[in-house]
């Protein structure tokens, strides 16, 4: 049984982002026993369904010595990093954790105590630990399975050519019994008509491009704080006559969490929306003529800092869209930096 027993008293296990965290190291001694010091590590560190990422942010050293039986308190002051915030996501959870190790002469002794990080009035650039999130551009896409992103062009591809051969079988009924197979026909052609808008709409932006074109997105400021409002500009040109069903803004949580080890590492991903806006009904445009709208949204008060590290990563995002009549929809993600 050691010597050495240590707990952590905190005032408040919820703290601020630049706060100062305050408590007390209680230490317990059954024997006399020589101490050269109690070192304090603040970090984070992940859990989820991704592999485990951690950081050590903050330490600080409390001074040893020799140690009587009997029990002592002592004092800890520090001042915490403005992030990453504390996460309970559907993939990821980021949680905080104040580390004491006591370095005795015939071992050590620690004890660990959990905390929340909240956001602060005054929010600093993401903590150094942290690696920077890497620029996705507009057109990334969150990653997936193949097979599941292609599953609906291929249903799409082959309604539509059982419907050909349905139609050639009623023609070939028609040949044979006269309008017996006039029904037939029917059935197939709209099961041809059925499965290519199918595969058109699964086709994604490549196609939907063909009709929407100089998409710009305007985002005011791009680095913001939680709780803040912001403006964002939305500018697009049709290429053709083009009737829409509408326009509208979503600004959305991403979570990416991944794990295993070379082929077998998979990444899942969650979306959460958090604010969506309409910004133009169902419409009629004109070949190249320029629709502008300006909205502002707004994070919420205790959202989560953009993160980014080897396996788990929090990316917020403005995403624009719109909803085209009879053609694929067009979706286009762009990030903003939340500190």
């Amino acid at each position: 049984m050691s010597r050495v027993a240590l707990s952590i008293e905190l005032e408040s296990a919820s703290v601020l982002g630049g706060d100062m965290l305050c408590g007390v190291v209680v230490v317990v001694v059954s024997e006399p026993v020589r101490c050269d010091g109690i070192r304090l590590d603040l970090g984070w560190h992940t859990a989820g369904q991704g592999e485990s990422d951690a950081a050590v942010v903050v330490s600080v050293e409390l001074p040893g010595g020799d140690w009587p039986a009997g029990t002592s308190r002592q004092p800890l002051q520090l001042v915490v990093p403005h992030g990453p915030l504390s996460h309970c996501g559907a993939l990821i959870e980021i949680a905080w954790t104040l580390t004491a190790t006591a370095a005795l002469a015939d071992g050590t002794a620690a004890a660990t105590q959990g905390l929340i990080l909240k956001p602060g009035l005054l929010s600093a650039a993401p903590a150094p630990a942290v690696p920077q999130m890497p620029a996705v551009t507009a057109q990334q896409r969150p990653p997936g399975r193949l097979l599941a992103r292609l599953l609906p062009t291929f249903l799409g591809v082959g309604l539509a050519l059982l419907g050909v051969i349905v139609v050639l079988a009623g023609i070939a009924v028609i040949v044979a019994a006269g309008p017996a197979g006039l029904a037939v026909g029917v059935l197939g052609l709209g099961m041809i008509v059925g499965g290519s808008r199918m595969a058109l709409r699964a086709s994604g932006n490549a196609v939907a491009r063909r009709k929407i074109k100089d998409i710009q997105l305007q985002i005011v400021p791009r680095s913001l704080r939680p709780g803040q409002e912001f403006r964002v500009a939305v500018d697009f040109r049709p290429a053709q006559d083009t009737s829409v069903r509408e326009v509208r803004l979503r600004l959305i949580l991403r979570e990416l969490a991944t794990a295993g080890v070379g082929a077998h590492r998979t990444t899942q991903t969650i979306e959460k929306v958090y604010a969506s806006a309409q910004i133009c009904g169902a419409r009629d445009f004109a070949a190249e003529e320029r629709f502008s709208a300006v909205h502002m949204l707004a994070l919420p008060p205790d959202a989560p800092h953009s993160f980014s590290a080897r396996s788990n990563r929090l990316l917020w995002l403005v995403q624009l869209d719109i909803d085209i009549d009879d053609w694929p929809d067009l979706t286009e993600p762009h990030p903003i930096l939340v500190s």
